[in-house]
């Protein structure tokens, strides 16, 4: 199954394929409320709406959501800004930490690598030997 505003690779052409082409939150928002899992899907996203990991969807309820629905308090332009800004610091921070890991591991394994004694040249009787041998070097 895909969820995505395009079709992506050959997905979509094998009989068991699923594309849901649209914008992911409209698409969830849609199959929800088909099997009747509206309330609980709208519950868990209020749960986690000021969570930086998951920011709020941009698009607001259709209006006929908005029907029976209780308004919430509307966030100021600068709030939302403020909001996204912590988001995208934690997000930079969080790429920068796993960078800096890996810089790390990859240095060690390096000198790990480099403080290994080389292996010595083969010495031509062993290299004929091999070649009798059929193997490779």
């Amino acid at each position: 199954m895909l969820i995505n505003l395009e079709e992506a690779g050959d997905l979509g052409t094998r009989r068991d394929d699923v594309l849901l082409l649209g914008k992911c939150d409209d698409i969830i928002k849609h199959l929800a409320k088909e099997l009747g899992w509206l309330k609980e899907l709208k519950d868990s996203w209020a749960e986690t709406r000021t969570s930086l990991d998951n920011p709020p969807p941009a698009d607001e309820d259709s209006e006929e959501e908005q029907e029976d629905h209780v308004p919430e308090a509307k966030e100021t332009e600068e709030e939302r800004l403020q909001r996204e800004i912590a988001w995208l610091t934690k997000s930079v921070d969080e790429t920068l930490r796993v960078t800096d890991d890996l810089k790390t591991r990859v240095g060690k394994e390096v000198k790990e690598d480099v403080a290994k004694p080389a292996r010595p040249p083969a010495e031509p009787s062993e290299v004929e030997s091999l070649k009798k041998d059929g193997s490779n070097l």
